[in-house]
């Protein structure tokens, strides 16, 4: 199971950048998320700062393995912002 307040709590960066992005993010999507996005955002916060950033400015790509369609949603609404 999980709860949305503690991934908003965890997507708490300590990289600037990040917590700009995800501060806007979070305005802007988080109420029309579904279920799958808030697991798939859930596990793009497994990532180090660092690397979260590479993958949303799309200078790392993501193991194929974990390109489901929702979580190329989470990042376009990312990259969005």
């Amino acid at each position: 199971m999980f709860e949305k307040k503690k991934i908003i709590w965890r997507a708490r960066r300590g990289l600037l950048e990040n917590d700009i992005i995800l501060t806007r993010f979070f305005s802007k999507y988080q109420k029309d998320l579904s279920k799958r996005e808030w697991l798939a955002l859930e596990k793009l916060l497994d990532k180090t700062d660092n690397e979260l950033l590479d993958i949303i400015l799309n200078l790392e790509k993501l193991n194929e393995n974990v390109l489901s369609p929702e979580t190329l949603s989470i990042l376009s609404k990312l990259r969005s912002c």
